[in-house]
């Protein structure tokens, strides 16, 4: 949400008195969950803040292994995911070159914010992948905006909570994963020098906003996107991974994006580069758009 910092008559604006910068942590055992090898995690619950409304613009997460799959994210009782998702294309964190201490962090920007009211929450399940016990640490980054102000700022910020809720009514954040079959919530496995084609099943109560994409896979891969109205191929060959793939701290980002609408089925052809099995996990980042689509989100 973008406020200015001044009103017209140059004195500072009371909304932004009360916007503060805040780290939203799970509730129970504060930001650490330990995962058992090859586990699934309790339901890793992120409160609202009793103060005021909860912005969440980036995501963070930092574990013993990056080996995770994100297999349920809820945003007010509502799923955001379409199919279980690979933790690395999703989830910013520290940037650790090998052998090298960290670099710093790259949080994930959403494409739309996340915003809770209080006694809403956000739910996240992970499942290990690594095979030993995953200590993980997780955490949304936004701005908090404290509603129980005093009485002079109180009529600017009742303005935040009716935005909150019609922003989130009209659109939230999105990610889709493309399946190997459709149906299936298994990553993409390719034979050596194999090559599959399929596609992603665009909901039908919302329009899908396709803006950045990012990819964990074994080995090299190229693939080949084609516009769901006409067929038309996104590109003149298929691409190579390393040129259209990115991870969550540094993901692949379209200029202008992709519009598809709802219920539409976005095709792809995926070929293995290499003479061994590629276990590959997409995800298309961007945001439904409920209004484009005629009708209201889930309830």
């Amino acid at each position: 949400m973008n406020v200015s910092l001044t009103l017209s008559d140059g004195s500072l604006n009371p909304q932004c008195l009360y916007a503060q910068p805040y780290s939203l942590l799970p509730i129970a055992g504060r930001h650490t969950v330990t995962i058992p090898a090859l586990g699934v995690s309790n339901p890793i619950i992120f409160d609202a803040p009793q103060e005021g409304a909860f912005e969440g613009r980036t995501l963070t997460i930092t574990s013993t292994s990056a080996a995770m799959l994100l297999l349920e994210f809820k945003h007010r009782n509502r799923d955001i995911i379409n199919r279980s998702q690979h933790c690395a294309n999703l989830f910013g964190g520290q940037i650790v070159p090998a052998a090298l201490p960290s670099l710093g962090i790259s949080p994930f920007y959403m494409q739309e914010s996340l915003w809770l009211m209080p006694r809403e929450n956000i739910i996240l399940n992970i499942q290990d992948l690594s095979g030993a016990p995953n200590v993980v640490r997780v955490a949304i980054h936004g701005t908090l905006y404290v509603l129980a102000a005093s009485d002079s700022a109180k009529s600017s910020l009742a303005g935040v909570k009716t935005y909150a809720l019609e922003r989130n009514r009209k659109s939230v954040p999105f990610w889709y994963a493309p399946p190997p079959t459709l149906g299936s919530n298994a990553p993409i496995v390719l034979g050596a020098g194999a090559t599959v084609q399929n596609g992603i099943q665009i909901s039908s109560n919302a329009a899908f906003h396709w803006k950045k994409t990012t990819s964990v896979q074994t080995a090299a891969y190229e693939i080949t996107w084609f516009e769901p109205f006409s067929g038309r191929p996104l590109s003149q060959a298929p691409v190579h991974s390393d040129l259209i793939s990115g991870s969550a701290l540094f993901p692949h980002v379209w200029g202008q994006g992709m519009l598809l609408k709802p219920s539409s089925f976005l095709r792809y052809t995926i070929t293995n580069l290499t003479p061994n099995p590629n276990t590959v996990y997409i995800t298309l980042h961007g945001q439904h758009l409920y209004d484009l689509a005629g009708v209201g989100p889930e309830q």
